[in-house]
């Protein structure tokens, strides 16, 4: 079977996620709470969802949870994949599945990565939000709009077609998301 596979970034989180990684290897949730000094799986099993979905909380989490489905899937196909990509924080445990780094040394890293951007968003007014049902060139016009009346706010990521991330200061985020309709922004 020829196969590859591609890991997850922040916003998959969900309070209760990972009942099966919990139950099957507890170990794993246990080592990694001790790394990161606090109750992952208690976390993932009771939140509070504003905990669990704080970034520095929510990418270690998905981290653990994605490394841990991975090894019951490998364990269970054999195989090996051709390739392992990742989205976003999903590149870190694309990098621990295919052994370029040991679990622990991307764990480290994912926590610390989430820990900076944690501190970078709460020591500036700044805010991002996910814009879909539209193009990129639509969002860039909305964005350059904002800009010409003083604001800021700017294309921050293409995810898919349809869902751009824009960042900017808090301001311009919360005016995008009271005039997203009148903007032609599903959502």
């Amino acid at each position: 079977m020829t196969y590859a596979v591609l890991f997850p970034g922040q916003g998959s989180q969900f309070v209760g996620m990972a009942a099966d990684v919990r139950a099957e290897m507890p170990d794993l949730i246990s080592e990694s709470s001790e790394l990161l000094g606090w109750d992952l799986g208690g976390l993932l099993a009771d939140g509070p969802e504003s905990e669990l979905t704080a970034t520095d909380r929510a990418q270690p989490a998905l981290y653990v949870t994605s490394f841990g489905l991975w090894r019951e899937f490998a364990d269970a196909v054999h195989d090996g994949p051709v390739a392992a990509a990742g989205h976003s924080l999903g590149e870190y445990t694309a990098l621990a599945a295919a052994g370029a780094m040991p679990f622990g040394e991307g764990l480290a890293l994912v926590a610390a990565r989430g820990a900076a951007m944690a501190e970078a968003s709460a020591s500036t007014d700044s805010a991002m939000a996910a814009v879909i049902g539209v193009d990129e060139d639509v969002v860039d016009d909305i964005a350059a709009r904002r800009r010409a009346d003083g604001g800021a706010l700017y294309v921050a990521n293409i995810n898919a077609p349809g869902q751009i991330v824009v960042s900017g200061g808090s301001e311009d985020i919360a005016w995008l998301v009271e005039n997203a309709r009148s903007l032609g922004v599903r959502r």
